[in-house]
């Protein structure tokens, strides 16, 4: 019986169909493998392997074909070009609209043809009968009225009253003189002959224009000029003047907002916003054409860097089919195989990449000094120079989670640079002022900033610039 099963199956074995695997099996397997080798070798060596940094042209020479993006044409030379050209056209149109005298103003300023001053005459007066109708009596009730015409003449004007009293008092009805001391007593000093002095005072304030709208009056004395402020009684509008207390000193307490764009501020691996906001206030100190002031300003912001995972994982590397048993049937001759699938695990090397975020916290303290060169009536430009301070209060980093099964982390590679905790910059640009209220104004300020020590740490760029417009109210007590 032994022997003949064992010549069945060994007929059967004659018998049985020579079996191969797929040659695409072997080829899957085979490159299971190579991948294996060639991720063992690099994860062995990477250490080994020389550090390759891409040259600075190499994205430029990339991007030449491609059409330049707006924030791209900015930066360029041609694109800040325009910018300025922009900004130097708004503030030109500005200074001519808020400049540019209104209809209400008066286009042709009153002069004084003949000016009055103050002289110290001595006058000798003689006796009069009071019935002479030439000269009049000095007495304790009268007083003479003149208008020093001339006065390199004073005596004329002043000792030789020849005209009519009636009529001189009629054509300068304006002004008034009065001669000091005791009525009484120089008219007892004149009845005996005797000299006196008197002083011949103007006033100006009996002035009366009422056919000249109250705006501007302009005094000319000895080729000098000044301006007499002076408001309508019938304005309600409320609005002051800044000539009206442009020399006095003064506090002023402002709230602004400010947009800042950093310029050549760029790292391999790490995303940094050029253009960040942040608001603050400062305090005023002026006097005259000068002023001083001290700003805190807050700014928060994100900046994000490459954050990458080195680590083994334990994955599949290649699978087969394994014979486990073979059957024959005695009846036909049939050969059953009986199979079981089999896959081959090995830890492999592997590499994610995501984001780190860190938010920074700072506080801006601005230092500025700034001279007035254009003062109008509501609105005045001033260059403004100075220094600021940054001060880090807070920072947090946010690292990404690393969820990854049957893996183990080997290295952590972060690209992200951190900021210094402390840094000046140089400031330099315009302040220019709009008053809309007794009291209120608002400033637009563009200014152009300098750091003067690295931004990040370790040693990086040192001077990267940027661009600061700061918008606001304040308030002048």
């Amino acid at each position: 019986m032994i022997e003949k099963n064992r010549d069945i199956l060994s007929n059967a074995l004659k018998n049985m169909p020579n079996r191969s695997p797929k040659p695409s099996n072997w080829d899957h397997i085979s490159d299971n493998l190579d991948q294996l080798e060639t991720e063992s070798f690099i994860s062995k060596h990477k250490n080994e392997l020389p550090h390759y940094k891409a040259p600075e042209n190499a994205w430029r020479g990339i991007s030449k074909g491609l059409t330049p993006s707006f924030s791209a044409f900015m930066r360029s030379g041609p694109g800040k070009l325009i910018l300025a050209i922009i900004l130097l056209g708004g503030l030109v149109g500005a200074f001519l609209i808020y400049t540019a005298p209104s209809s209400k103003e008066i286009k042709d300023p009153v002069r004084d043809p003949n000016p009055v001053k103050t002289y110290q005459t001595n006058s000798v007066t003689e006796q009069k009968h009071p019935s002479d109708p030439d000269e009049p009596v000095l007495g304790s009730d009268q007083t003479t009225s003149e208008r020093v015409s001339d006065p390199a003449e004073p005596n004329q004007a002043a000792l030789t009253a020849k005209s009519d009293p009636k009529s001189t008092q009629e054509e300068n009805r304006p002004l008034h003189f009065a001669i000091n001391g005791n009525s009484h007593n120089k008219a007892h000093n004149a009845e005996k002959g005797t000299s006196s002095t008197s002083n011949i005072h103007s006033e100006i304030g009996l002035l009366e224009l009422t056919s000249i709208p109250p705006k501007q009056i302009l005094v000319s004395s000895e080729n000098t000029e000044r301006v007499l402020l002076h408001k309508s009684s019938r304005d309600n509008s409320g609005r002051g003047n800044y000539l009206e207390d442009f020399s006095k000193p003064g506090f002023s307490l402002g709230l602004y907002y400010s947009y800042n764009q950093f310029q050549k501020i760029e790292y391999e691996g790490m995303n940094i916003p050029h253009h960040l906001s942040s608001f603050g206030f400062e305090l005023a100190y002026e006097k005259r054409n000068w002023f001083i002031k001290i700003g805190l300003g807050y700014l928060n912001w994100n900046e994000e860097g490459n954050y990458v995972f080195d680590y083994n994982q334990n994955k599949m590397v290649y699978q087969y089919n394994y014979v486990d048993s073979v059957l024959v049937s005695p009846e036909n001759g049939e050969i059953n195989y009986y199979t079981s699938k089999v896959e081959v695990f090995d830890s492999v090397p592997q590499q994610k990449t995501d984001l780190v975020t860190y938010n920074y916290k700072s506080l801006q303290i601005p230092v500025l000094i700034g001279y007035t060169f254009i003062a109008r009536s509501k609105f005045k430009v001033a260059l403004i120079g100075g220094v600021a301070f940054d001060f880090k209060i807070s920072g947090k980093q946010y690292v990404p989670e690393f969820i990854e099964e049957d893996a183990s982390i080997t290295h952590i590679n972060n690209s992200l640079i951190y900021r210094t905790k402390t840094n000046w910059r140089l400031i330099f640009g315009l302040n220019i002022d709009y008053r809309i209220a007794e009291g209120w104004s608002l400033f637009v300020e563009p200014t152009y900033q300098q750091y003067m020590t690295p931004i990040y740490t370790p040693n990086s760029i040192k001077g990267g610039g940027m661009l600061n417009i700061k918008a606001g109210i304040k308030y002048s007590f």
